[in-house]
């Protein structure tokens, strides 16, 4: 009841505060100013400022002066008009999220009646009020773009790497919003970003310096304006982008005949008297897995004491092919289906404020690497967006969407993070490469199902041209839906005479361990990921704008969040329950956040200043015990009993202040310098939090803490804009990110070993700084593109230790061998993209009627490059000292796409085709995710000419991790001694160069001596790479050939 009582009083000091003052709802408009004059200069007050389209207006002061707020982002025009004056319609004005645009007339004298000027508003590339890095692209630009959703779009800026990862911070870390509204699971704080391109009319990404008004971010701000269907007539498009059916990766499938998996089981050369029978060289051995023939399994299965299992080396073979009759699904294509339409509500949207819809959908199908669970990933997403003006001072906006996604779930113990799903090719090759199960069999991972539900809605109003207010509401709720796929018959079948076996086997799940003829796991300790949790939060957010003169807007506001969340997930292993780690919890946390900002904009510089104040309380109470005392290995261990009564504690409510700042000061009408400053506070994810893990018999294996601190970002940026001839931009960039209070993960170790486990803490930190240089070229009759560069550093730590023991020696024992450990060296990550769009005007050529045939076209070309990751040694290569702090290099990495399109208009009906091709030039990359085994990855580094070092043995030389040997070329081992005269007779590869480290030479054993080897053919073995020892699945060794994607758009505007 005292806890009732405390969120009652909570909650009514919220709601009452917002109904007081008011909150600053995520921004999605922007603001335009100026000032009036007439040819003498002279200011003119009173005159008419209208937005075409809207009921919003303004009218000038007394020195001419104007102001408009809450202006949807995009191209908008703008009617000057005063008695006596030309009327002036501005068109092409362009407007910004959070921005202020700027047009300033002089209006002439009217000497006809109708006297009208219409004049273009010029393009400001320089944002003087902008004092981040922070870039918009409109829907139009997009759909140009050989992109298939908005994440890929977002990826091509400055400082993003694959994943949303902004600035080296994760995508938990962002904050992304749809019309202001917060897309975000609640359990994991990743954003729910599956929009369908048709919907967004403005996309806007800023990489640092956010407002005081956003919170709960640290790394990047995704801002997505939707598009509202018109008033007046219906508009939309169709999309449809086809990939035909074929395989994701280079060479041989893993199920042809000739694999790794097959072909010691079925070539006549090994198969019945085994691999090791002489016939392959030892190099070749090296490539397949051991096997002791088809003659030695019959001979084990016919001396045993069940004569069911009687079977001939041919009908054992036999049974294996049965068992590995799995086949690659490459009849079936990729494709992606956006749809989007919208314009008045029928019969009744006249009456109802002009109620207006815009819906749409997205469908996307792509075909997996190998056949897992699914055969395919599949998302299907749809969003409605409802407004209505209620008056001219009075607007209602609301927002639906629902969707779902298909993945396959990594199993519990594979996975980090209990929302690890499979998709990309490497991704499934990295985790199916070292057991035939996860090829063959279709139940070695679980199928997950995720789905969303998410509404807002808002209600604006505008007292005067320069406040207005508007209170939302927000609800986002997420359902996981983790298990195996369907149970497997029991019918059996009798695949030889007297010799039964499961019909299905090895396809559908069974709790039951089944090894089939040679090993192969397709049953038992499979499908191990379940989760059925739910999660939902409720947000009431309110706003206040106020441009209290023309120089100075403040904002102002508070918010309130509920979560609901039912945790129930974890691993599930029948055969080896010791495994398992399951949590079940439902807690209620809530959440609070003040602020007020203010940005005043002077002639020399523009300042935004803000403070904000942010507030968590877990709601509930837990249990803090003193480590390796009594209570606390009970309750840590299998003697744990729900029945006891533990010591608990209500969890301490948490404030923290995030003071921001930034400035932009305009050098001239081309350029401006920008500093931003600010505190970025976020909790830690709600599922760590609240984490309760412990396996079969009450151990604990993961314990959360509700009173985590915030993860804290003191970000600094300084920057540089310069324009030339208005059409070109330069823009530099520095930034540094000090982070402190991460989430991390002490395990605990009990003397007696009755209690092991991860304690949820803030023991991590990180630096991370950068500069960011993009060039970009506008649009202009031929071509626009931009470039540009990102060079970062990145280095972490712990505060503490990750390993408490409660025994002292073993205590000292890991410090001592982990020392090192503690602080990452920083690591350089430069990359760069480019991008190139080269258009003919629809006019362009000759004409054949009405048709150019030579115009509308336009060819996007996209380039992206990485220089290759440092990594420590001991994390890619066997054998090498964890506590080494030697680094090596992978290759650099590029790819390049290309998109080919022409537009074709028929009335108001304008339709579009194209192809897009990705991996342009069918460039072969070594995956690295191919090793059978240990053994073979370690046999792989070994072949590498790497550069000296104390911490392996390789010969000297220049390769980086990744270099590879092409199909064609024949493997030549090489082999390191330090002195010849040492090998005997028997320990003499013949098909091996030896190369003698003493003597700096390449000998081969010829006819009983040593010969060295010729200077031409050894120059050859390193030109071709012949001596490198490739990874053994060959199949998963090179992924992602050149793919090209055939579509068709059709939009209309009726």
């Amino acid at each position: 009841m005292k806890r009732i009582a405390h969120i009652r009083h909570i909650s009514f000091y919220l709601i009452g505060f917002l109904l007081l003052i008011s909150f600053l709802f995520g921004g999605t408009t922007g603001k335009i100013s100026g000032k009036i004059e007439d040819e003498n200069g002279d200011a003119l007050i009173g005159v008419n400022v209208q937005i075409v389209g809207t009921k919003l207006g303004a009218a000038t002061d007394q020195e001419g002066l104007f102001t408009i707020l809450f202006i949807p982002p995009g191209n908008i025009s703008v009617i000057i008009s005063y008695i006596g004056y030309k009327k002036v319609t501005m068109e092409d004005v362009r407007v910004f999220i959070d921005q202020t645009s700027t047009i300033d007339i002089v209006l002439q004298k009217k000497v006809l009646e109708g006297d009208e000027v219409i004049v273009r508003a010029n393009q400001n590339i320089i944002r003087k009020d902008v004092a981040t890095s922070v870039v918009s692209l409109s829907g139009e630009e997009l759909a140009q773009l050989p992109l298939a959703n908005v994440e890929d779009a977002i990826e091509l800026q400055a400082g993003i790497e694959d994943g949303l990862v902004i600035r080296g911070g994760e995508s938990s870390e962002l904050l992304l919003l749809i019309n202001g509204a917060t897309m975000r699971d609640p359990r994991t704080n990743k954003p729910i970003s599956r929009v369908a391109l048709s919907a967004v009319h403005e996309l806007s990404v800023e990489r640092g310096g956010f407002n005081a008004e956003y919170g709960q971010v640290r790394s990047g701000l995704i801002n997505i304006i939707t598009r509202e269907g018109a008033v007046d007539r219906y508009q939309g498009s169709i999309t449809t982008r086809y990939g035909p059916p074929g395989p994701k990766h280079f060479g041989l499938s893993p199920y042809d005949k000739n694999s790794m998996w097959l072909r010691p089981y079925l070539d006549d050369d090994v198969c019945w008297t085994g691999t090791e029978n002489g016939t392959w060289t030892q190099a070749v051995q090296n490539q397949y897995p051991t096997f002791d023939g088809w003659n030695n399994v019959s001979s084990s299965l016919l001396s045993d004491d069940d004569a069911s299992n009687d079977l001939t080396p041919a009908g054992a073979q036999k049974v294996f092919l049965y068992e590995h009759r799995k086949a690659p699904v490459i009849t079936e294509p990729d494709y992606n289906i956006d749809l989007g339409f919208g314009g008045p509500v029928p019969v009744i949207g006249k009456f109802l404020g002009d109620l207006r819809f815009f819906s749409s959908y997205r469908k996307e199908r792509e075909m997996l690497l190998v056949p897992l669970a699914s055969d395919d990933y599949e998302d299907n997403d749809f969003m409605v967006n409802l407004s209505s003006d209620i008056s001219s001072t009075m607007k209602i906006n609301a927002i639906f969407s629902t969707g779902s996604s298909q993945n396959i779930a990594q199993n519990g113990t594979e996975r980090i993070s209990s929302v690890d799903y499979m998709r990309s090719s490497w991704q499934i090759a990295n985790q199916t490469d070292r057991l035939p199960g996860r090829i063959f069999s279709n139940s070695w991972y679980s199928l997950a199902n995720v789905s969303h539900i998410t509404s807002s809605a808002n209600f604006t109003h505008t007292l005067s041209p320069k406040s207005f207010y508007r209170i939302s509401l927000e609800n986002v709720n997420r359902d996981y839906e983790t298990g195996p796929i369907d149970d497997r018959d029991t019918v059996e079948f009798e695949i030889l005479d007297g010799y039964f076996v499961n019909k299905q086997a090895p396809f559908g799940f069974s709790s039951q361990p089944d090894v089939g003829i040679t090993g192969m796991f397709f049953g038992g300790h499979t499908s191990t990921s379940r989760d059925s949790s739910q999660i939902s939060s409720l947000t009431l957010k309110a706003d206040y704008t106020n441009q209290i003169t023309t120089s100075q807007l403040v904002k102002t506001g508070i918010e309130y969040v509920y979560h609901d969340l039912n945790l129930d997930y974890g691993i599930v292993n029948v055969v080896f329950p010791g495994s398992n780690n399951y949590v079940r919890m439902k807690q209620k946390p809530i959440r609070g956040a003040a602020y007020l900002q203010d940005k005043i904009e002077l002639n020399g510089y523009i300042v935004n200043i803000g403070l904000r104040l942010d507030y968590n309380n877990g709601n509930t109470n837990w249990t803090f015990l003193e480590p390796f005392s009594n209570d606390w290995k009970e309750f840590n261990s299998t003697e744990y009993s729900e029945d006891n009564k533990y010591k608990s504690a209500d969890i301490k409510e948490q404030y923290s202040l995030s003071p921001r700042l930034a400035v932009s000061h305009p050098i001239s009408s081309t350029s401006k310098l920008f500093f931003n400053y600010g505190h970025f506070n976020q909790l830690p994810t709600y599922e760590e939090m609240f984490r309760m893990g412990r396996n079969i018999g009450g151990a604990m294996r993961n314990y959360g803490n509700p009173e985590l601190g915030m993860s804290q970002t003191i970000s600094y940026e300084l920057g540089f804009d310069k324009t030339f001839k208005e059409l070109y931009i330069l823009q530099l960039a520095g930034y540094y990110h000090d982070i402190v209070d991460q989430l991390a993960y002490t395990t605990y170790y009990s003397a007696d070993g009755s209690v092991i486990f991860n304690l949820a803490d803030n023991n991590s930190y990180e630096d991370i700084r950068g500069f960011e240089i993009t060039f970009r070229k506008y649009h202009s009759r031929w071509w626009s593109g931009f470039i540009n560069y990102t060079y970062q550093v990145k280095s972490s730590g712990l505060f503490g230790k990750s390993k408490l023991f409660e025994n002292p020696s073993e205590q000292r024992e890991y410090d001592t061998n982990t020392k090192a450990l503690y602080q990452s060296k920083p690591i350089p990550q430069p990359f760069a993209r480019a991008n190139l769009t080269i258009s003919s005007p629809s006019d362009f050529g000759p004409k054949l009627g009405n048709f150019y045939p030579l115009g509308g076209w336009s060819t996007n070309t996209l380039l992206f490059w990485r220089e290759g990751y440092f990594t420590y040694a001991h994390n890619v290569y066997p054998g090498v000292s964890s506590n080494s702090p030697i680094l090596l290099q992978y290759n650099n990495y590029s790819n390049i796409s290309m998109k080919i399109h022409r537009d074709l208009k028929i009335g108001k009906v304008n339709v579009g085709i194209f192809a897009e091709i990705n991996n342009l030039f069918n460039t072969k990359r070594l995956s690295l995710a191919g090793f059978y085994n240990a053994d073979d990855q370690l046999a792989y580094f070994q072949s590498l000419h790497l550069p000296e070092s104390s911490a392996y043995q390789n010969i000297i030389g220049s390769d980086r991790i990744g270099e590879f040997r092409d199909d064609g070329v024949e493997f030549q081992p090489i082999v390191q001694v330090s002195f010849l005269d040492g090998l005997g007779e028997l320990d003499i590869r013949e098909e091996a160069i030896y190369f003698e480290s003493s003597t700096d030479t390449y000998q081969e054993y010829e006819a009983g001596a040593w010969v060295e080897v010729h200077q031409s053919k050894m120059g050859n073995i390193f030109e071709t790479n012949a001596y490198i020892d490739m990874p053994n699945q060959t199949s998963f060794n090179f992924l992602n050939p050149r793919n090209i994607f055939m579509g068709l758009r059709i939009s209309y505007d009726f």
